[in-house]
């Protein structure tokens, strides 16, 4: 017979509502989005700290920094269109890329 685990979940109102302590290494599921975060995100309990002071964790993180930004080619009329990328050209015409 396989066995199976089932987190503690609940959404975000039933969470800060009951605003438990969850005990040492316990991880519990916010089933919706709200708090500020996407829905299925995590806690996990250090034995004395509540609910709603606990960082969120598990697969989403917090937002990283902006990238650089790049050259937008705007050209999709058939003509030729050439952009560079981080010092690597490329040239497209007729919907036909090639690198340079």
């Amino acid at each position: 017979m396989p066995i199976q685990i089932q987190f503690r979940r609940g959404t975000h109102a039933q969470w800060t509502a009951a605003d438990p302590v969850l005990a040492d290494g316990e991880m519990a599921i916010q089933t919706d989005a709200g708090g500020g975060q996407p829905a299925m995100t995590l806690k996990i309990g250090d034995g004395t700290t509540a609910w709603s002071s606990l960082a969120y964790g598990g697969l989403v993180g917090p937002t990283g920094p902006t990238g650089p930004h790049g050259t937008s080619v705007n050209n999709l009329d058939g003509g030729e269109a050439a952009t560079n990328y981080g010092g690597i050209g490329a040239t497209a015409t007729g919907g036909n890329a090639q690198g340079i």
